[in-house]
């Protein structure tokens, strides 16, 4: 039996069966994990670990299944936003050596293997998931515009099984400030990997505001780095 993978200049308003029901089934199996992961708890290492391998998944998948997939790949291949990210790292790393106090009272257990933890998840595998294969991948059914907010709608609704489990700490109106400003930021980290055509400055961000949490007092919920759970 001859298999032949789907060309993507062949796929612009012709949807195929089999990459609309993976797509969607990626994206589902990652908001069911972040579900699952925030709701028992006792489970959340192992569910975890099923987050950490679906971008490699992905890549696995549709590098078989179509060929459109050099978009993504080549989103993770850029020398240039390489070296802006490592640059931010060592902004980062020297943040962590020289200011240790809010660490001690604010996050005891941070180091330089907890900002690493936080580069690959929740940065990298939550942005090449929705951005780089939202994108990526969603364009093949979809125009581009409408793949930029499905993405992100579908990273609100991610991010929505932390506010569902957590909702007594998000009272009204600041769960419906948390579901805005989770579309929002999320049309930022997409619209940056549409703009520059690399995820690591969405990438770079995401990590940036996380660890700006650690030496930022409480700001009001409608800010962009309280979408990030810590």
């Amino acid at each position: 039996m001859y298999f032949q993978r789907i060309d993507a200049k062949n796929t612009e308003g012709k949807p195929k069966k089999s990459v609309i029901i993976l797509y969607f089934a990626f994206q589902l199996s990652f908001i069911v994990s972040g579900y699952i992961m925030n709701r028992f708890t006792s489970m959340a290492n192992s569910v975890q670990l099923v987050e950490y391998l679906i971008p490699i998944l992905e890549i696995f998948v549709f590098i078989i299944l179509y060929r459109g997939i050099s978009a993504p790949l080549k989103s993770i291949i850029s020398p240039f936003w390489i070296t802006i990210l490592l640059s931010v790292l060592i902004i980062w790393s020297f943040i962590f050596f020289m200011y240790r106090d809010p660490f001690e009272i604010f996050l005891p257990f941070a180091d330089l293997m907890y900002m690493f933890q936080i580069l690959y998840f929740p940065a990298f595998v939550e942005t090449f998931n929705f951005a780089a294969i939202g994108v990526g991948v969603g364009r093949l059914f979809m125009k581009k515009g409408t793949a930029i907010l499905v993405s992100a709608l579908l990273f609100a609704i991610f991010y929505a099984t932390y506010l569902v489990n957590q909702i007594p700490g998000y009272p009204f109106p600041y769960d419906y400030y948390f579901m805005l400003d989770v579309f929002a930021i999320g049309l930022v980290y997409i619209g940056l990997y549409v703009i520059t055509d690399s995820i690591y400055p969405s990438v770079a961000l995401m990590l940036s505001l996380a660890l700006l949490g650690i030496y930022t007092p409480p700001f009001p919920a409608s800010l962009f780095y309280t979408l990030v759970p810590s």
